[in-house]
This record gives structure tokens, C-alpha cells and sequence, in this order.
């Protein structure tokens, strides 16, 4: 588009370094031909929707240029309105002529402004019935016609102003005697638009506000239209929040001088004044809002208010909060007060989840209004401070996340409404507070939100201990991995003085005995590297507790019963942890007894938790209480392997994969341990080598090598879902592992022993799990076929379906765009092309009833329609396409998952595109 720039320059007169303008503003509109052009093709292209979109998009784009300067507009806004008028009142025309007229029209008020259009448009008599009988034909839930409601009411807003009275322009002919009047038709389309919830409400307020006042419309009128309003208020779901509004414009319009200031907005202002101490109200000050009459009915808009914070829907109980902050802002200080002192009942334990986060939210309201003075502050941040650790199990889900978040929120208001001076008691305890939810919440949004709130108060307020150097790690991503914050960032946290003791109490208090056991392991498993730094500060206190648990719990009999299970599981994962961190008790024989026999008791459970949790804590434990040349150890290993041949099943289940728990010392000479364990399978083989002329019972020969590696390849086709996820991805990458140890170990002594066939399955297996969803057991595919170079297309593209065609973001922003860039890199190579394009079809046909493959491959195919890659020449699409849009029929006939539906539908709606002889077969 060609339009003149004005641009302004730095270079000159000093003087003009103080002046703001516009870097680049257009002089003229100079689209004026083009955009009557644009209005005139109106009436050919209308039926035909892709040129009626191309026309629109143009039209949009240029006139959004003037969205910055839309005065520029002006001297040609009549040209363009009678045009648009034209079409739009010429009831002869086709509805959807007459729709995308109004379309144009709302475009150009958008840019221009309704308060500058509606001066232009016609306002005459004549008017009136048109414009009514075009209301009257629309249907007010129509989403697409949105835009000709708009203008029509807007247009109705200026011609209910005519200086005649209503009457006179009502049909006096004798067929109009059922007529209705036309102020009651006016009324009637008030208060059905009023109704509907689309940008056309606010022409109609306007409509309303102009038609209610007139002389003659509100001695009939009025009361009628305020009945009504008030009775749609008192019903309607934002009746609060109108409440609040209203009663606020009957409070004297005046900011409590009793209210804490901070300061100035203004930098100027602040910087003249200097530094002065902030003032307390002075008696006159009181005085004045003692003398203030508060309306009687205050107390009652209050109280409605606070049941609003109680109330079970988050929007209701924002609105309240809102409420109270706006009219506690004009009330005397006394009043106020109370109003505080109910919103601090809320926070009891016999409230429910609901009054706890609207009364932080009401808090927040409060204090970023500087409503809260610095008496109040005490009893505030207790209260903020348990808000910050609420956590309520109820069946298995907790609930507490939303008052988290809120109390973080109002910190972070804290921050903002109080000088230093002020919060300077309260600093640690609240930096201590933001820090734990930090690291140690277990919802994102919450470690996302105490963040914020700290940085707020870290720049701020400037007296949070090592602010800077915290914030620093502790950043909006940094946080967002629980894995991370628990681990890595309590650790780093940990080392400043002032926050050890929170960080560790909040464990000692709230996690240790957390309800959600996942949350527990990812905490504590790296609990060593923490309590390197904090063993001392444990003390002697908490030591003797964690010594004497065992015997506790054992003497009241909390093993057994319903219980039992839950209790050994937990004492298990104390031994565990305890032996990582290396708690002193190396010289308490006793002890170590207790929990050698605890941990026996456990290995024999009927529950295979027990079992597991012991089998997890024996390692550690051994490995930190019992020396690897203690005699102890060898009578250990004996009568483990007595257990082998209990004849109890538990007893060996639970045993089993003990034995493998001792140092290298003690199974060195044990080969027995290698037959019985079948997770040691690829370490045995390394172990007793490779002799392709050997006995199958003492080596790795050519009769028992390809059963071992068809087991390993077994392994990597478990796709186990439970509900923690697709938990046979560590089936398939403990498998992998195995297959490269195996074959690296052939391959250095007797590699003839490899058949072409299991080679080929090999590599295919692999290749697919490189581009599996799941970035750990790609990365370890990855490092497997470094090794074991190959190539299989078919294998690949079967597992860049998944990724493509998946549900992770960034998932499949990067596989797709690997893929596409791969094949438009090669898209001279028509042979290659055609090979992946009859891929394709080999793999939809092969998994047509297979949803996990059907769905995503759908998604890949219309990513690449997209994308304009091109598999064939143009003599061979055809059949191509053919093949695939009768694949497509046949997976999704009949089928009822509507995910695949949709993805059959979007690719059906791509493949209109391709070649005009394909849209018949699609429709088809």
C-alpha cells in the first residue's frame, strides 16, 4: 500500500528532546477509491463465501490501519455510510447482502467510534418503522448476524432522538388497531436485547438511556422499565456485584483519611516530597469521619457481602471481595474496622474451603486499597500465613489449591500498599511462607503464584533476605517442574540461614506424613544432599523421635489390623530415608536390630506393597549400617537364600530380588542369583559370555541366543497404562538396555551368531521408540541406536505418527516440524516421496481398528495437506488419494469415539483442496 510516513527525528534542537509524538503516522487516507470499490463488489460476490471472506479480509486490513488515527476518516465517513445505508435498508435484497453490509459498517465504527458514526447516520421520521421492522426480524441468538443487530440498535439509539413526540408516528389507519404503539415496540426490543449476553447489550444501553428519558417516554415508561430491571437484577447471577455497585453511589463520594498511604502515584509528586514519614490520621481527620451519617441499610449490603465470599462460586465470591474493598473504602474508620474484624472470622476451621478463599480475597481487596491499617496487621498475617500451607484431604483428592493461590495474592497486594518500615516485623515470616509454597507446594500454580508474590515483594518492598539471589533461580519456569523445585531449589534455598528452619519445619510438620505418597518419594529422594547441611540443626530432639518410632509403633500394635499396611509401608520408606541420609545410629545396635527385623517381618507380607517398600530400603540400609566385610552380611545372604525355597509364595516373592541388594563382595561367586532373577537376564549374559560352540547352561551359545533377545524385544512392545500413565515405558527401556548390552557383547566376539531376521526386528523396534511420545525413552532409544545404526522408514514413520499426530505441545511442535522440513528438503526425490506416501497407506491400513495409531495418523495427514507437501506427481495423486480418503471411510464408519470423528472430518475438509476430481469422492 502506498501511503506517505512522517517520521520524526531525534536530530535538531535540544528542545525538542523533551516533545512525545508518533514515530511513523500516516498524513492521508488515500484507500478511498479501493474501499467504495470494496462495497460495491458487495452486491456480486455475497453468494460466493471465498470471495466474500477475501473482500472482508481486505476491507478489515486496510481501515485497521487507521485504528491509531481514525480522524482521518472523516472527511469521507458520509461516501462510505450512504453506500453501506444502501444495501442495508433495501429490504429487497438477500439477507446475507444485507448481513455483510451491516458487517461493513460495524468495521468502520469500530475503527472510527460509535459516538462519531452515530452522528452520521440518517435520523429521520422515515426511519423509525424500517429500523424497527429489521429488529424485529432478527433472531438475538444468532452468533453470525451479531454485527447487524449491533448497528441497527446503535442506528436506533439516534432516531428515538427526533424532537416529535411517539405517538404521532403510530399508523392511525383502521387495519393498524392490533397494532402495538411504537414506544411499547421500542420497549419491548430494550428488554429483549437487554437480555442476550453479545457485544449488541451495550448499543442497546445506549438505546435504553436515550428512549427512557425522553418527556414523553418516561411518564408512561419509567416505572414499567425500573420494575422490570430490578426484577432481573434480584434474579440474575451478577446480582451481587450490582448490589455492591449500586449501594456504592449512595456512600458520600470522599477516600477515608483514616486509610494507610504509602504514597504517591506519581514519581513527580513522590520525588518532591522526599522522604517523609507517613502520618497517622490527626484527630480533626476523625472527627470528620466521625460526623459522616452512614445510610442504615449499610450494615445489610455488608452482611449480604460476606455471605458472598461464602458463597460456592469463585465469580461470586470475587465480586463480594470486591465489594467489600470498594465500600469499606468509604466508610469511617470504627465501621471499618468491623468490617475487617468479620472478613478475620472467616478464616476459622469451621468454615468451609469457600469462606477461607474469599476471605483472602476480600483481604487482598482490602489491603491493596490500604484499608487494613497496621494495627489490623498482626491478626492478618496469621491468618495469610495458615492460608498459605491449606491443604484438606477428602477421599483421594485434596482441596486447598484455590485459597493457596489467593493468599498469595494478597502478599503480593502487601507488597504494594505498605512501606517497609511497616511489614519489616513480619518479613521472615512471610518470606519464609512464600518460599516453602515455592519450592514445596505440589500444584503448579501455586509455586507459580508464591514466586510472583515473592518478586513483588523482593522489588518493593527490598527487605526480603536474599532477594535477589533467590529470584534468580526461583523464576517462573524454574518452578514450574515439581521435580525441580523439590530437589534442586529447596536445596539451593536451604543454604541461606534464614530460610533452613522454615524449609525444614514445613517437611518435619506437613510433608513427612503427607497423604499423597507420589509427592513424598519425589521429596525425600534426594533428602542426603539437604540433611548434609542439616543434621545438626535436627537436634537431639527430633533424632530420638525417629529413634524410638519403631519401637512405638510396634508396642501399640500399629502393624497389624486394617492399618498394618499403610504403617509398614511408611516405616519401610523411614529406613530408606534415614539410611540415604545417614542419620547417626550406626552405634545403636538395638536400633538397627528393630529395623533389620522390621524389615524381614515386611520382605514376607501377603500385600506386595510391603513388599516392594521393603525391598526398596534393604539396599540403603545395608549398604549404610552394615560394613561389605561384616560376618553379618553372610549370614544375611544365607538365609535369604533359604527363603528361595520357602513354601509360602510371598515368602519367595519378597526375598528374591533382595539377594541382589549385597555388595559386589558377596554375589561375586554366587551364580545362582544370575539363573533365579529375571531382571538380571542381560547381566547374566555378560557375565558367563559368549561361545557360539558352548553348552546353553553355562554360556550365551547360538540355541538360546535368539529366544534371549525375543524376550528382550517382547519387552519393548508393553504399552501398560494404569493410573499413573503409560507405565510400561520402563518395561520398554529397561528392554532396550538389555538388547544393547547384549549385542554389543556378541558383536565383539561371535557376531555371525546374529541372523539377518532378528537383526531387522531389532532395528525396527528401535527406531520406533525413538520417536515415541515419552522424552525419556526417546532419549534412551537415542542412545541405543547410536550403537546400533540402521534404518527401517516404515518403523520411523509409524512412530512419527504418534509424535505428530499427539497431544503434547511441544511434543508435536518439534516432531512436526522436523518431519515437515525433512520432506520438503526432499521434495525433488519423487521416489522417496512416493515411498513414505505408500508407507503411510501400509500403516493406516495395517492399525485400521487400532485408535492409538488410526487418530493421531489423521492428524499427521492434515498437518501435511497443510503444509503443501506434495508425495506424488500429479498423474499418481489420484489413486493415492483415492486409497486414503477410502482408508479414512473405513476406520471412522460407524465409529463412536468422537476424537476420531473430528480428525476424519478436518481431514475430509483439507482434501476438498487438493484437485477439483477429489471433492466429488470426498463429498461422496
Amino acid at each position: 500500500m502506498d501511503t506517505s510516513r512522517n517520521r520524526t527525528s531525534s536530530e535538531g534542537n535540544a528542545d525538542d528532546t523533551d516533545s512525545i509524538g508518533l514515530g511513523c503516522a500516516l498524513e492521508v487516507f488515500k484507500e478511498y477509491e479501493e474501499i467504495i470499490s470494496l462495497i460495491v463488489q458487495l452486491k456480486t460476490i455475497y453468494n460466493d463465501q471465498s470471495q466474500s471472506e477475501k473482500v472482508t479480509e481486505r476491507y478489515m486490513y486496510i481501515l485497521n490501519q487507521y485504528q491509531e488515527q481514525p480522524h482521518l476518516l472523516d472527511r469521507y465517513l458520509d461516501d462510505f455510510l450512504n453506500e453501506l445505508l444502501k444495501v442495508a435498508r433495501n429490504t429487497e435484497n438477500e439477507k446475507s447482502l444485507q448481513y455483510l453490509a451491516f458487517k461493513f459498517l460495524y468495521i468502520i465504527t469500530k475503527v472510527r467510534g460509535y459516538k462519531v458514526v452515530l452522528r452520521h447516520l440518517p435520523h429521520e421520521v422515515s426511519d423509525v418503522e424500517p429500523v424497527l421492522s429489521l429488529l424485529n426480524e432478527q433472531d438475538p441468538h444468532d452468533a453470525a448476524t451479531w454485527e447487524t443487530r449491533y448497528m441497527l440498535l446503535l442506528w436506533m439509539s439516534i432516531i428515538v432522538m427526533i424532537p416529535f413526540h411517539m405517538n404521532r408516528l403510530d399508523d392511525t389507519s383502521d387495519n393498524s388497531s392490533e397494532k402495538k404503539p411504537i414506544m411499547q415496540r421500542i420497549i419491548d426490543i430494550i428488554k429483549l436485547y437487554l437480555s442476550v449476553s453479545d457485544k449488541a447489550k451495550r448499543r442497546c444501553c445506549l438505546l435504553a438511556a436515550h428512549f427512557i428519558t425522553r418527556p414523553d417516554v418516561k411518564d408512561v415508561y419509567l416505572k414499567e422499565y425500573l420494575d422490570w430491571s430490578l426484577k432481573m437484577l434480584i434474579s440474575a447471577e451478577n446480582g451481587l456485584k450490582t448490589y455492591s455497585k449500586n449501594w456504592f453511589e449512595f456512600l458520600r463520594v470522599k477516600i477515608a483519611s483514616w486509610r494507610y498511604s504509602r504514597g504517591k502515584r506519581s514519581l513527580t509528586d513522590n520525588l518532591a516530597y522526599g522522604d517523609v514519614a507517613k502520618q497517622m490520621p490527626t484527630k480533626e481527620e476523625d472527627l470528620d469521619d466521625e460526623d459522616y451519617d452512614i445510610p442504615d441499610e449499610t450494615e445489610d449490603i455488608i452482611e449480604q457481602l460476606l455471605v458472598g465470599l461464602r458463597d460456592k462460586d469463585t465469580i461470586i465470591r470475587w465480586s463480594a471481595a470486591k465489594g467489600i474493598g470498594r465500600i469499606t473504602g468509604r466508610l469511617p474508620k470504627e465501621l471499618a474496622d468491623d468490617v475487617v474484624t468479620s472478613v478475620l472470622e472467616l478464616f476459622s476451621l469451621r468454615e468451609s474451603d469457600s469462606a477461607w478463599h474469599g476471605g483472602c480475597l476480600a483481604l487482598a481487596e482490602l489491603g491493596r486499597r490500604g484499608l487494613i491499617i497496621p494495627q489490623h496487621l498482626d491478626r492478618v498475617v496469621s491468618v495469610v500465613l495458615k492460608a498459605l500451607i491449606y491443604d484438606e484431604q477428602r477421599g483421594n483428592f485434596s482441596v486447598g489449591a484455590h485459597i493457596r493461590d489467593a493468599a498469595c495474592y494478597v502478599c503480593w497486594s502487601f507488597a504494594r500498599a505498605y512501606d517497609p518500615t511497616v511489614l519489616q516485623p513480619y518479613v521472615n515470616s512471610i518470606a519464609g511462607a512464600l518460599l516453602v509454597a515455592t519450592v514445596f507446594d505440589r500444584e503448579i500454580t501455586c509455586r507459580r503464584a508464591a514466586s510472583a508474590a515473592f518478586q513483588e515483594n523482593v522489588g518493593r518492598q527490598g527487605t526480603f533476605p536474599h532477594g535477589i539471589e533467590i529470584l534468580t533461580e526461583t523464576d517462573y519456569y524454574a518452578v514450574g517442574s515439581r521435580h525441580n523445585s523439590f530437589l534442586n531449589l529447596s536445596v539451593y534455598i536451604a543454604q541461606f540461614s534464614e530460610y533452613t528452619l522454615p524449609l525444614i519445619n514445613h517437611l518435619l510438620e506437613f510433608k513427612i506424613n503427607h497423604w499423597d505418597t507420589a509427592k513424598l518419594s519425589t521429596l525425600l529422594s534426594k533428602q542426603k544432599s539437604s540433611t548434609e547441611t542439616i543434621e545438626d540443626i535436627l537436634g537431639a530432639e527430633v533424632l530420638e523421635k525417629i529413634r524410638s518410632l519403631t519401637f512405638v509403633l510396634d508396642q501399640r500394635g500399629l502393624f497389624r489390623g486394617l492399618g498394618g499396611i499403610l504403617m509398614r509401608n511408611a516405616i519401610c520408606l523411614l529406613i530408606e530415608k534415614s539410611s540415604i541420609a545417614a542419620l547417626p545410629f550406626h552405634n545403636n545396635k538395638e536400633l538397627i536390630e528393630k529395623w533389620k527385623e522390621t524389615l524381614d517381618n515386611c520382605l514376607q507380607h501377603a500385600d506386595s506393597s510391603v513388599r516392594s517398600s521393603a525391598v526398596s530400603a534393604l539396599p540403603h540400609f545395608l549398604h549404610q549400617y552394615y560394613p561389605p566385610d561384616s560376618p553379618q552380611c553372610h549370614i544375611f545372604l544365607k538365609h535369604y537364600l533359604e527363603q528361595l525355597s520357602s513354601n509360602h509364595m510371598d515368602t519367595r516373592c519378597g526375598f528374591c530380588p533382595c539377594c541382589g541388594s549385597f555388595s559386589k563382595l558377596h554375589i561375586k561367586s554366587w551364580a545362582e542369583s544370575r539363573r533365579d532373577a529375571i531382571k538380571a537376564l542381560s547381566q547374566v549374559a555378560v557375565t558367563v559370555g559368549i561361545d557360539s560352540t558352548g553348552n546353553e547352561n553355562d554360556s550365551i551359545c547360538q540355541s538360546n541366543l535368539d529366544t534371549i533377545l525375543n524376550t528382550f524385544l517382547a519387552g519393548t512392545n508393553d504399552y501398560t497404562l494404569d493410573s499413573r500413565g503409560e507405565i510400561g515405558a520402563i518395561v520398554r527401556e529397561s528392554a532396550m538396555i538389555a538388547i544393547q548390552e547384549t549385542i554389543c557383547l556378541v558383536l565383539s566376539k561371535e557376531p555371525q551368531m546374529l541372523s539377518e531376521d532378528i537383526v531387522c526386528k531389532i532395528f525396527q523396534v528401535i527406531l520406533q521408540q525413538c520417536t515415541e511420545k515419552i522424552d525419556r525413552t526417546r532419549a534412551v532409544a537415542g542412545n541405543v541406536f547410536e550403537n546400533l545404526l540402521m534404518n527401517n522408514p516404515k518403523n520411523l514413520l509409524l512412530g512419527f505418527v504418534v509424535s505428530v499426530g499427539g497431544l503434547t505441545e511441544s511434543l508435536v511442535k518439534y516432531s512436526s516440524s522436523a518431519f515437515v522440513s525433512y520432506l520438503l528438503s526432499n521434495q525433488s526425490n519423487m521416489e522417496l516421496m512416493k515411498a513414505i506416501a505408500n508407507d503411510l497407506l501400509s500403516i493406516l491400513k495395517e492399525n485400521c481398528q487400532n485408535d492409538r495409531i488410526v487418530i493421531p495418523l489423521f492428524k499427521m495427514m492434515n498437518y501435511l495437506l497443510l503444509s503443501d507437501i506434495i508425495f506424488l506427481t500429479e498423474n499418481e495423486q489420484s489413486d493415492f488419494y483415492d486409497q486414503l480418503i477410502n482408508l479414512i471411510w473405513m476406520c471412522s464408519y460407524k465409529s463412536r469415539d468422537p476424537q476420531k470423528i473430528i480428525a476424519a472430518v478436518d481431514l475430509f475438509c483439507n482434501l476438498l483442496q487438493v484437485f477439483k476430481t477429489m471433492r466429488d469422492s470426498v463429498i461422496e
